[in-house]
């Protein structure tokens, strides 16, 4: 699922990492690879030259590989690096045995090149600053699109909750990429004002894979549906979306603009 969420399913996983080359060396512990008195500006095991064959068990755990290559002056070599999650060994061994093909790598490369390069183009800020340019261009539309994919999801293990997609924050979120992917954003707000009550209160959180979610009495949530509604029409005219029906949690379906104006009833009646 594009969001990340899975609750109440233990999907612990693994981290792989690997390379085409043979490895020389490794690193699992970021204290060792960094060495005291040290930096990330200069990690003991770089200074060294080599790797201290580190293994990491719970504490800040890296992934760290050394390859011993042979450049004679003016050349150059590709090396290619595998680094993902999988849910089993021999998932991670599928995966990394098909990009250890140089073909592969740089036909998906090119790949993930065009697909950024179409999603950026929609957008473009001319300014005198470069700087600028390239942060409204690039960097924001990229963070804006990540923010929509994660809806500022935060690790379980970093969070130490599971925290499911938040109602207000992921109707913000569709603002920032509703010029680029307006489907993707017509198809999140459905899924939004599915989570509605047919009071017009709505869920403050919910998890889409399980089509559950938590009430916490946040009167202000059911509102936000109202501006990412607004924003998607005005984006691409289609006033029809506000006649199509969609469910709520506790009720049948009734049009989009129905949801709306049970959001507003709802807030006024708070």
């Amino acid at each position: 699922h594009q969001t990340g969420y899975a609750p109440k399913a233990k999907r612990y996983g693994l981290a792989y990492f690997g390379s085409n080359k043979k490895i020389a060396g490794y690193d699992c512990d970021r204290e060792i690879f960094i060495g005291p008195y040290h930096s990330e500006a200069n990690p003991l095991a770089i200074e060294k030259g080599s790797s201290f064959d580190s293994f990491a068990s719970g504490g800040n755990p890296i992934a760290s590989l050394s390859v011993d290559v042979k450049l004679a002056p003016g050349r150059s070599k590709d090396l290619i690096f595998i680094l993902g999650v999988a849910d089993t060994k021999k998932d991670a061994k599928r995966i990394y045995n098909k990009y250890k093909d140089e073909k592969k790598v740089y036909s998906k490369l090119n790949e993930l090149k065009r697909y950024w390069g179409d999603y950026l183009s929609s957008y473009r800020a001319r300014t005198p600053d470069e700087e600028v340019n390239t942060m409204a261009n690039i960097w924001n539309q990229y963070q804006c699109r990540t923010t929509f994919n994660w809806s500022r999801f935060a690790s379980y293990y970093e969070a130490g909750i599971g925290r499911g997609m938040g109602f207000r924050d992921s109707n913000q979120d569709t603002l920032g990429v509703v010029h680029a992917i307006p489907e993707r954003v017509k198809t999140r707000i459905k899924e939004l004002a599915s989570n509605q009550f047919k009071n017009g209160s709505s869920h403050h959180k919910f998890f889409p894979l399980t089509k559950t979610g938590e009430k916490g009495g946040y009167s202000d949530d059911p509102l936000w549906l109202i501006l990412s509604t607004n924003a998607y029409v005005k984006e691409t005219g289609d006033r029809g979306f506000l006649k199509e029906k969609i469910k709520f949690v506790d009720g049948s379906p009734l049009p989009m603009y129905e949801h709306l104006r049970r959001a507003i009833d709802f807030v006024l009646s708070e």
